[in-house]
């Protein structure tokens, strides 16, 4: 059996691969600030209209009374999140080189416009 005296630390490797994951570290908070500055200014707006059918109406109507003791916004937000659990949407977001993120029911995957393939 080995004792802890057989084991060499390199304590400036260890330096080193701290030094290069705060380095790595600032860059991801500086991407993650520039992000913030860019959604005030380049909104990605989408418009969705959807039919209700007459079962979810039917239904929604039912959460409609009992939500009666709830302030205006308590039951909007009631009435979305009962809505929103009959919706299934895909959503694609496609970059001006062609890559394109696409999320939905079954995950998320990006296909990138170099791949040939749009395998997950």
């Amino acid at each position: 059996m080995r004792s802890p005296d057989d084991f060499e630390v390199d304590l400036d490797a260890i330096r080193s691969d701290l030094r290069d994951m705060e380095r790595d570290t600032i860059e991801q908070r500086k991407r993650l600030d520039e992000g913030r500055a860019l959604q005030e200014t380049h909104r990605l707006e989408s418009e969705v209209e959807l039919e209700v059918p007459e079962p979810v109406a039917e239904h929604v109507r039912a959460v409609v009374q009992e939500s009666a003791g709830m302030s205006v916004d308590e039951r909007d937000l009631f009435l979305y999140e009962a809505l929103i659990a009959f919706e299934e949407r895909t959503t694609r977001y496609v970059f001006p080189n062609g890559d394109v993120l696409e999320a939905g029911p079954d995950g998320v995957v990006f296909t990138s416009s170099s791949s040939s393939s749009s395998d997950g």
